[in-house]
């Protein structure tokens, strides 16, 4: 009998430590909390680089153009298409608030503006990249662990979670992309 007491005390232990294992599983709000905000603010700090490198980028390139010219008319398409910059007011066009400045003052204004705009919307970028993450996440439970994927650009990255941990497994192509 003391032999039967003492595997029913250690399957009691094991029952136990599974449970446990169970409950600290993490859930999709720890997953989007531990690797998907991370994520989204990586990402729109990338956007917002980018942005920002356009703007110096083309704001050279008529400075020097109005340089070599003398001429008000540079090409700013790249920058109008610019994503993270919805609505930017257009400094280079004479208006009440930039009456009787020059160019390179009106270049100076817009730059200034466009930047502020890139940082103001740095905020909103990371919020709509998350939301855009968590919809694209999808949870399978195996008791004890679950596979979480995040498909993102036909890339679908995936975690083992696991006794309230993460592990990074190898990336693969999205579902959605194999099936077109």
């Amino acid at each position: 009998m003391g032999r039967q007491k003492i595997i029913v005390v250690y399957g009691v232990i094991v029952l136990f430590s599974l449970v446990g294992l169970m409950l600290a599983n993490p859930t999709l709000g720890d997953y989007r909390r531990v690797i998907l905000e991370p994520r989204a603010i990586q990402i729109a700090e990338h956007w917002a680089e980018a942005d920002r490198r356009t703007i110096e980028r083309v704001a050279a390139q008529a400075e020097v153009a109005y340089t070599n010219h003398r001429t008000d008319t540079p090409n700013l398409t790249a920058l109008s298409l610019l994503k993270t910059i919805p609505h930017l007011q257009s400094y280079l066009d004479n208006s009440k608030e930039t009456a009787g400045q020059g160019f390179p003052e009106r270049l100076a204004m817009w730059k200034h503006q466009a930047l502020l705009r890139v940082s103001a919307a740095h905020d909103d970028t990371k919020q709509g990249i998350l939301a855009d993450l968590t919809f694209h996440t999808t949870r399978t439970s195996y008791g004890l662990g679950a596979i979480l994927s995040t498909c993102y650009e036909g890339k679908a990255t995936r975690y083992l979670a696991v006794a309230a941990r993460f592990i990074d497994l190898a990336q693969e192509e999205c579902l959605a992309d194999r099936m077109k």
